[in-house]
């Protein structure tokens, strides 16, 4: 799903921009969680990759997009591997961090409790956008 997603999701952010498909990306990402932390069928389980599959699809590269886009020229190489760093940074620690907790529960707790990062990862999204959203409107009336 990834891969047939990922070259209409980077037509839809060119015209529409990120706001637009980080949310329904993200959603996706949650549907295939839940899905997971209840599945018990191979097509459940198939579902779920679906879902998630699409969610990767859309939120890698965006948020890739995002971070290379928010610097100077000059240091895009430098974001684009910060992001990337990052994103092993957090597959090291999520894979630890989810592995004991795994020890403890069961893996269909952890696909449920991995919900939570998502809902973190909406909240500090949206609380950016709207500071930025902000700085803008600020910038424009100082302007007039």
């Amino acid at each position: 799903m990834m891969v047939l997603v990922r070259p209409l999701s980077g037509r839809l952010f060119d015209r529409y921009g990120h706001k637009m498909i980080i949310y329904p990306g993200v959603l996706s990402a949650i549907v295939g969680l839940i899905l997971l932390a209840f599945t018990d069928r191979t097509e459940t389980l198939l579902l779920a990759g679906i879902f998630y599959g699409i969610a990767y699809g859309v939120i890698t590269p965006t948020l890739q997009a995002i971070a290379v886009k928010a610097v100077k020229k000059e240091k895009q190489g430098t974001a684009n591997a910060m992001y990337f760093s990052g994103m092993d940074f957090g597959i090291a620690i999520g894979s630890i961090g989810l592995g004991a907790v795994a020890s403890k529960t069961s893996y269909h707790f952890i696909y449920g409790f991995s919900v939570v990062f998502l809902v973190i990862l909406l909240i500090i999204y949206t609380i950016v956008l709207f500071k930025k959203n902000a700085q803008n409107e600020k910038s424009i009336a100082e302007a007039m």
